[in-house]
């Protein structure tokens, strides 16, 4: 996480926002939809981004997926009790802590996937006890996730 922020910021600093945000997603989409693809894909989001809690405590971040889906929509709610963006923030020394790496990745992430939306919903670098992110999708008429087969934006 830490070489992500730093990478980030240089190229912030060359070449401004917009353009360091596009060249940090460059290959991230590909290889969320290779991390988060096996485990959505059947089922709902809630139960498949469950599966990867594991994965995460293992490196240190405290994550919980709760369902909130309705019977038109397959969503999730993710609360992060450690975020990742303080964590290199202060292992880097930068005050005030950005959301480089959740941005980063959830822009990834609605790039890999053309019918998921993620809003941000609270942020520790803003203050917040949690970080909170909304997944959603649309549901299928029995109530599991539909199977994204739109390509990558």
């Amino acid at each position: 996480m830490c070489d992500q922020v730093r990478a980030y910021l240089e190229l912030r600093r060359k070449h401004g926002a917009a353009e360091a945000e596009e060249l940090s997603l460059a290959g991230l989409p590909e290889r969320q939809r290779g991390r988060i693809g096996p485990l959505i894909e059947h089922g709902r989001l809630a139960d498949g981004l469950a599966k990867a809690v594991p994965g995460l405590d293992a490196i240190g971040i405290s994550t919980e997926f709760v369902d909130v889906s309705t019977e038109d929509e397959d969503a999730a709610l993710e609360v992060m009790l450690t975020c990742s963006c303080l964590a290199a923030a202060e292992r880097l020394g930068l005050e005030p802590a950005e959301p480089v790496v959740c941005g980063l990745d959830l822009t990834a992430t609605e790039r890999a996937f053309p019918d998921l939306t993620v809003r941000t919903l609270s942020r520790q670098t803003e203050g917040r006890k949690l970080c909170v992110f909304r997944f959603s999708r649309p549901a299928r008429d029995d109530g599991t996730a539909v199977a994204d087969t739109k390509e990558m934006k």
